[in-house]
């Protein structure tokens, strides 16, 4: 188990009198930006998005939460939406912050998740200026390992295109010219439904990807 599982099983523990549990279905909204009972939550299956809201009803996608993950206070300014099936634990901000703060081992746990996002959010910057290819590359190679899979497990694809779009973007119909001509290169084979056998080496080489960000 990684650092970041243990930390959010030992906080789900610690807050077990103190939190509750929801499973939302594909598409649903948690949270509006800056909701006033808005709680801190923890991610237990499945995958969250986080979106930040632009003018006229638009919004951009700036952020993925996957198990172990944490969505805090701090994240208030963002809508949270469940991608696929999740189940999450939640709990009110206060309830949380006191958690950590009484317990050194969570408190450095909490810490670690939080600059983890951060190094996330900074290499999500640099990936936008990356071309089609690389940037879905780049993001297929962080889905993985953010899944807790080694290099020799297929990669399961839940997403559709339009929101791999959303993640990396860009346009579908460029997401489905990218996926077709990493199938064409040798780069994906289809082994299940949306499950892919991967060549990492080179989809790291087409990504410019290094998973150290990933480890902090």
């Amino acid at each position: 188990m990684t650092a970041h599982l243990e930390f959010a099983e030992a906080l789900s523990q610690s807050l077990a009198s103190k939190r509750k549990s929801l499973s939302l279905g594909a598409q649903r909204p948690w949270a509006a930006p800056n909701d006033e009972d808005r709680h801190s939550l923890i991610v237990r299956s499945g995958l969250l998005a986080l979106h930040r809201s632009l003018a006229a009803d638009q919004r951009r996608l700036v952020a993925l939460r996957y198990p172990g993950d944490i969505v805090s206070q701090g994240e208030k300014g963002l809508a949270v939406t469940a991608l696929v099936h999740s189940e999450i634990e939640f709990t009110s901000a206060g309830d949380l912050l006191a958690t950590v703060e009484n317990d050194s081992e969570l408190r450095r746990g909490f810490d670690r998740s939080i600059n983890r996002s951060q190094l996330i959010a900074y290499e999500w910057l640099t990936r936008d200026a990356m071309d089609s290819n690389s940037r879905l590359a780049h993001f297929l190679c962080e889905h993985h390992i953010r899944l807790g899979l080694s290099d020799g497990e297929p990669l399961p694809l839940e997403m559709t295109q339009v929101q791999l779009a959303e993640i990396t973007a860009q346009t579908a119909v460029n997401v489905n010219r990218v996926l077709g001509n990493f199938v064409k290169q040798g780069l994906l084979s289809l082994v299940g439904k949306r499950t892919y056998k991967v060549d990492w080496p080179e989809l790291h080489r087409w990504g410019r990807f290094d998973p150290a960000y990933l480890t902090f």
